[in-house]
């Protein structure tokens, strides 16, 4: 049994944007009170809407290359800011409009002092140690990881000068890589560049017959996109959304993107538990279960991530089904039925605990 549902654009290619702050030049500016958003535009009146208030004043866009005015499809979402003198206003034109969002930073003025009080502490970056050290350990397994990346000379885990910053992102498109890109995008209001890495793992973008074809946009492929309609459509009647891939025997919960964990972690140990030992009582197999980032490795672009934190339905999984790698895709013919017994166990299984954490009471 080999069943996998993907979305065409999401685990293989995406974008970094680096917001490079000074704080020097920031404290010129007061941003108390100021939030930062990110609003998702579901609908070209959507997308109109929201640029009409950037033009206004109600709203700066963070992430130019997503400028409202261009976005012609469905599902895409922008980051801006909001100073506090708009926000009353600005938030009740958002949801008249039926504009969904959610507010990431909520006071920018901490943030910016934050930052003021990191950056007097962060050394001085040493570009020679930079490329000594990728040049005599090169890309071990746990330097694939982002913590792996960080160096004595550049850590991620503190905020850095943007000096150090300027001489990271050379040294990193100096790197001989196809797979990574640093692109300059354009520049602040305070006039310093705004730069992003763009991260290509094997992506197709433009041949349409290849079987990892990422399409030009999200969900612009129509296999694709009438799936997240169909589920966006029954949302709010969605007790439990598992996904089938295959392989390595393990049951996953969001998060794949970052190592946090939702706050209905949980929930989620528990529908995952239950799903295990279906399986276990049914062929003796073991299945492994958790977190994608943690059970797994760091996977951007995940179906149950798309549909956990912005459809918002709680109990979204993955079961990747047998085997752990012996037979990778092409199992053997002999356990295929088996592999379905487990499946159809922990389906209903699961089905059955993730009851217990929803208002709506149904018969599986």
């Amino acid at each position: 049994m080999n069943v996998q549902l993907q979305t065409s654009h999401v685990a293989i290619s995406f974008s970094v944007l680096v917001f490079l702050l000074s704080s020097t030049t920031l404290a010129k500016r007061d941003y108390c009170g100021s939030k930062i958003i990110e609003a998702r535009l579901n609908s070209e009146s959507q997308s109109w809407f929201v640029n009409e208030l950037s033009h206004n004043g109600h709203l700066l866009v963070l992430n130019p290359t997503q400028n409202p005015a261009h976005l012609h499809h469905k599902r895409s979402s922008i980051i801006a800011e909001v100073s506090s003198k708009k926000w009353p206003t600005t938030r009740k034109l958002l949801i008249h409009r039926k504009v969904e969002f959610d507010i990431i930073v909520d006071d920018y003025q901490k943030y910016v002092e934050a930052s003021q009080v990191s950056s007097e502490r962060s050394s001085q970056f040493d570009v020679d140690y930079y490329q000594e050290t990728e040049t005599e350990t090169g890309y071990s397994d746990e330097q694939n990881t982002f913590d792996g990346k960080s160096t004595p000379a550049f850590d991620f885990n503190r905020y850095n000068k943007l000096s150090d910053i300027d001489v990271f992102l050379d040294a990193l498109q100096n790197t001989p890589s196809k797979h990574v890109q640093v692109k300059e995008y354009g520049r602040s209001t305070e006039g310093r560049r705004l730069r992003a890495v763009h991260v290509e793992r094997g992506v197709q973008r433009y041949n349409t017959c290849s079987e990892v074809y990422a399409g030009p946009y999200p969900f612009s492929e129509p296999e694709v996109a009438a799936l997240s309609d169909l589920v966006e459509y029954y949302r709010q009647r969605t007790i439990l959304y598992v996904s089938l891939h295959a392989f390595s025997q393990v049951i996953l919960s969001p998060y794949g993107y970052t190592r946090g964990r939702p706050r209905d972690y949980a929930q989620h140990l528990t529908i995952m538990k239950a799903g295990a030992e279906a399986i276990k009582e049914a062929t003796g197999y073991v299945y492994k279960f958790g977190p994608i980032y943690e059970a797994m490795y760091a996977a951007s672009g995940s179906a149950i991530d798309y549909l956990y934190g912005s459809l918002k339905i709680k109990q979204a999984f993955v079961i990747e089904l047998r085997d752990t790698g012996r037979f990778g895709f092409v199992l053997p013919e002999d356990e295929i039925a088996p592999t379905c017994k487990e499946t159809i166990a922990a389906v209903l299984a699961m089905s059955k605990a993730a009851q217990v954490f929803t208002k709506s009471k149904r018969d599986f």
